[in-house]
């Protein structure tokens, strides 16, 4: 055998371990070997996944994943899987925070204190808006913010983070004995003084209401030695107390505009006007589709402080719900097919529910003399004590002394809630605390 026919053969037999692989431009592998996007499974084809031999940050687990730290946190690779560790720190979302100091996750993961401060994993009052002197009123516009009514003017903070006295933007400015304020869709319906009359008037929250001698094309109602006093809100209507030298009475208009108001509980006849009827002013009142819930400020007609009265109208007979003893309706509202409210009762307070369209009152709950308001939404019933200076919670079962959200508060009055916080008013400032 010559020398090159030898090569040749002893070249073939080598070459018996080995194939080509086409994707490497005609290479050798090793016979077995698996190639780059070679299944390996026998001739399958397919692609798979690279196996790891070992448990590190930079491969870890089956697929070779890298693990990531959570921001003020550390990585670990234990049993094959990702770990995100915060030590003494809870893990929210993708950050180690500590819960007891965290505003935008406060006592738990996502809650929000909405710019203010957290202590001890409880969310801290914001103030909204101060400076003020005296405080009429305030509500909420889910375009226009916190509506507020205080000293001689209508004004609405739409910031983030609150206004100061300077960013605050007017609505209505200028007016006289300032009294009660809701908002209703885009417009605000207040109420003020001029003389002898007493004025409801209709302002468009956007472009505001001109100065108090151009008012009258935004007057609702003029009504001369008679005072409007409470404003509510009720499904298609707008609804407010009027007080008379012969008693309180009730009106409603349609909205939205609030044109051609009609009397629901009928103004008493000075012929049979008592004592009682005349001085029993109301003081608060709710409405549901179907009736109006209103309260007296003293002792009422009947034995009563709190009473019932049907649309379109009662006439001059309301429905006696209940609550005598001296004691004055606070903060009547509407939620869900209840009214809830509070009576006084000298040191102490207690909190009612009826049920929309019946007159037996259930109670609810409790707490120290001087409830000055109540607001309610499917996350509980609030309410402020003006005489503590608390700011309290329920949930809708019911409660024997509330929650404490703020204290501090003193003077604290109307009150009022969305889906994110509860706002409260003081003579000289409106608040603001994350749910």
């Amino acid at each position: 055998m010559s020398v090159a026919l030898s090569a040749v053969v002893t070249l073939a037999a080598c070459l018996e371990d080995y194939r080509v692989d086409p994707e490497a431009g005609g290479g050798f592998l090793p016979d077995g070997a698996v190639a780059p996007g070679d299944g390996g499974g026998g001739g399958g084809g397919g692609d798979s996944a690279p196996v790891c031999k070992g448990d590190t940050l930079d491969a870890c687990g089956p697929s070779c994943m890298k693990c990531a730290a959570p921001k003020d946190g550390h990585a670990a690779c234990t049993n094959a899987k990702c770990e995100k560790l915060c030590d003494a720190k809870t893990l929210c979302t993708d950050a180690c925070v500590d819960m007891m100091t965290s505003s935008d996750h406060c006592g738990k993961c996502g809650h929000s204190c909405g710019g203010g401060q957290c202590l001890a994993g409880v969310c801290q009052p914001v103030r909204i808006a101060g400076g003020l002197t005296n405080a009429h009123a305030i509500d909420l516009s889910p375009t226009a913010g916190v509506v507020i009514s205080a000293d001689k003017d209508v004004v609405r903070c739409d910031a983030p983070g609150g206004c100061t006295p300077a960013t605050l933007k007017a609505v209505a400015t200028g007016f006289n004995q300032l009294n009660d304020m809701v908002v209703a869709g885009t417009d605000v319906y207040f109420i003020y003084q001029f003389g002898d009359f007493s004025r409801l008037v209709k302002c468009p929250l956007a472009t505001g209401c001109p100065a108090p001698a151009a008012i009258d094309a935004n007057i609702v109602e003029d009504s001369v030695n008679r005072n409007l006093s409470r404003l509510v809100v009720a499904p298609a209507r707008l609804v407010y107390a009027v007080q008379s030298y012969q008693g309180p009475f009730i009106k409603a208009c349609n909205l939205p505009g609030c044109t051609s108001p009609s009397t629901v509980r009928v103004e008493q006849a000075s012929s049979t006007a008592t004592t009682s009827d005349t001085s029993n002013p109301i003081t608060t009142l709710a409405a549901s589709s179907t009736e109006v819930l209103y309260g007296s400020a003293v002792y009422g007609v009947g034995g009563v402080s709190v009473r019932a009265c049907a649309f379109p109208s009662c006439g001059q007979t309301p429905t006696n719900v209940g609550v005598g003893n001296g004691g004055t309706a606070v903060g009547i509202t509407f939620f869900n097919g209840k009214f809830y409210f509070a009576t006084s009762g000298g040191s102490s307070d207690a909190i009612w529910t009826v049920v929309d369209g019946a007159t037996t009152k259930s109670p609810f709950g409790a707490d120290s003399g001087g409830i000055s308001d109540i607001a309610v939404d499917a996350s509980g019933v609030y309410w402020s004590n003006a005489t503590t200076g608390k700011i309290l919670k329920c949930d809708l079962t019911g409660c024997p002394g509330g929650t404490l959200l703020a204290a501090g508060q003193t003077g604290a009055a109307r009150i009022r809630v969305d889906a994110k916080f509860v706002y409260w008013m003081t003579p000289t400032a409106v608040l603001r605390l994350a749910k």
